[in-house]
């Protein structure tokens, strides 16, 4: 979480073992499915509400933003942008109104895995796992608002290692 307002960052952060692939394989076919994606919804915020007890009103999306990292959310934002092939030029480092990204979750539900694929950010390799991918981040955004989002397209373990390398140097 940074802040936006100048105030000076006060980071949370949490790391879940949750991923796209482990749900798609648990919910089998319903995975691809709006039924499907309402019931990971729901899973993920029952197993994310603890967390976000524990950060209280700490989290407040007048002040803070989220950042999104990597696969789905990454995704969205190339969907967002209305490229027709994925970029990671224009998809790093931007920002975007949260509810606009819901709605091109929205839009996506009603889809199959084969029409999924037809759009360009999208592809083959991501069709089967965008829904799991959008309930995440669905669950994610309904626990802690936040009207904006920044995109980085650098994942966890390239800013880890990033960071690495500086101590080593």
């Amino acid at each position: 979480m940074s802040g936006t307002n100048g105030a000076p960052r006060k980071n949370l952060a949490a790391s879940v073992p949750i991923g796209v692939v482990s749900l798609a394989e648990g919910y089998g076919p319903a995975s691809t499915s709006r039924a499907g994606f309402e019931q990971m919804r729901n899973e993920l915020k029952a197993r994310f509400e603890p967390l976000a007890k524990t950060m209280g009103d700490r989290f407040d999306g007048r002040k803070y933003h989220l950042l999104g990292t990597s696969g789905t959310v990454t995704t969205l934002a190339a969907i967002a942008l209305k490229l027709p092939r994925y970029n990671r030029a224009k998809v790093d480092g931007s920002w975007h109104e949260t509810a606009h990204m819901l709605r091109v979750v929205e839009r996506l539900l009603g889809q199959d895995t084969e029409t999924l694929a037809k759009i360009g950010p999208i592809g083959v390799e991501r069709a089967d796992l965008m829904l799991p991918g959008c309930a995440i981040f669905s669950a994610i955004c309904s626990l802690w608002p936040s009207p904006v989002l920044r995109v980085a397209d650098r994942g966890l373990r390239e800013g880890m290692l990033r960071q690495l390398s500086r101590k080593l140097s």
